[in-house]
């Protein structure tokens, strides 16, 4: 019994380490054939090169800086 719970484990597990790898694999080829600008430094312009979602996800930072000053209020 301990032994094939073992292998289910080990079998989960390998497929939740993965699945980035294949899923990275697959959308590379999928995109094999489009143009990708590799120009970082100069500004110039281009068709739209193509609409993907995860090539046009960019994650976003949702940090507001706290203020540390500490406001004193007068009691009367």
């Amino acid at each position: 019994m301990f032994f094939r719970i073992r292998k289910y484990f080990s079998i989960i597990a390998i497929s939740l380490f993965l699945f980035p790898t294949v899923t990275e694999a697959a959308h590379a080829f999928e995109h094999q054939s489009d143009f990708h600008c590799n120009e970082h430094n100069t500004k110039h312009f281009h068709q739209i090169e193509h609409h993907c979602a995860i090539c046009d996800f960019v994650l976003s930072v949702a940090h507001n800086p706290t203020s540390n000053a500490i406001i004193l209020k007068d009691e009367i």
